[in-house]
């Protein structure tokens, strides 16, 4: 059975481009007068059973995707929307999909199942480790605009895919993480469980970037990964309401903290990469 093994590597380098790319330096399209494209409004309430990446048998899965574009209603129900412009270029490396997004005030967006597995060659599945759930809850804008680029990476060896997101000054979000567990250490719902435990804190976002190129690479061992390469990242955070524990078991602790803030976090380059081995 192959098992998946993660490699991380984060290098404190030059602020050099990675991969040849460079961050987009054109106007933002924050200003969206003159731009050309199409203008997209998105109200929907929607939910995805998987959604997986494969590399040699190996799969990283998001399950029981859920989003809410206006979650201010009961239910979702008041279904404003949010705005999206797009337009699409093709100028020397830069060959993909430019966004600007806002009006988002009140989204929620929840993988309620995330999981590592390994599969035969039927597609079976041989093997499964469970992490949890991940929830980034009312999100909002306050009024700001986020631009988004999805680009396509030329040249021999760099065929992926490269995607930019820069979020508006005064970003707000409530983050949720758990794994709930019962006491033999199977994945369980919240009120039954004896062990894990949620992790939740509400995010002020200031001064956010991230660029980065994910692409399937072959090592020189024969293996295949999957790699995702930071050409840059800053970003100051305001960490609030931070709360671990088990909120709903009537038996469990939950812990309250205080404030921690994050100046000027900063990262020129580094990657991620899960490699798929024998």
């Amino acid at each position: 059975m192959k098992l998946l093994k993660p490699l991380v590597i984060f290098s404190a380098l030059s602020p050099l481009s990675v991969m040849g790319m460079e961050a987009l330096q054109d106007e933002s399209l924050s200003g969206v007068t003159g731009q050309e494209g199409v203008d997209v409004a998105i109200a929907l309430t929607a939910n995805w059973d998987n959604i997986y990446f494969d590399t040699d048998g190996n799969r990283f899965n998001l399950g029981n995707i859920a989003i809410d574009t206006d979650s201010r209603g009961v239910d979702g129900s008041s279904n404003e929307p949010f705005y999206m412009s797009m337009d699409a270029v093709s100028s020397g490396r830069r060959k993909g999909l430019e966004m600007a997004i806002w009006n988002v005030n009140s989204v929620d967006f929840t993988i309620r199942d995330v999981s590592l597995t390994a599969v035969d060659t039927n597609g079976a599945e041989t093997a499964r480790d469970v992490y949890g759930t991940l929830g980034l809850e009312n999100m909002s804008f306050n009024g700001g605009y986020a631009d988004v680029a999805l680009l396509g990476i030329p040249g021999v060896g760099q065929q992926g895919v490269f995607t930019e997101v820069t979020l508006p000054q005064g970003t707000t979000l409530d983050f949720t993480i758990n794994d709930f567990q019962n006491a033999a250490g199977d994945y369980v719902d919240a009120a039954a469980a004896t062990q894990g435990g949620e992790l939740r804190a509400t995010l002020e976002l200031n001064d956010f970037y991230v660029g980065q190129s994910f692409d399937l690479v072959e090592n020189a061992d024969g293996t295949t990964g999957m790699k995702m390469i930071f050409s840059g990242m800053h970003a100051s955070m305001d960490i609030t309401n931070i709360s671990a524990g088990n909120p709903h078991h009537a038996n469990a602790r939950q812990g309250s903290y205080g404030r921690v803030v994050i100046d000027n976090l900063n990262m020129t380059r580094g990657y991620v990469q899960v490699n798929a081995l024998d």
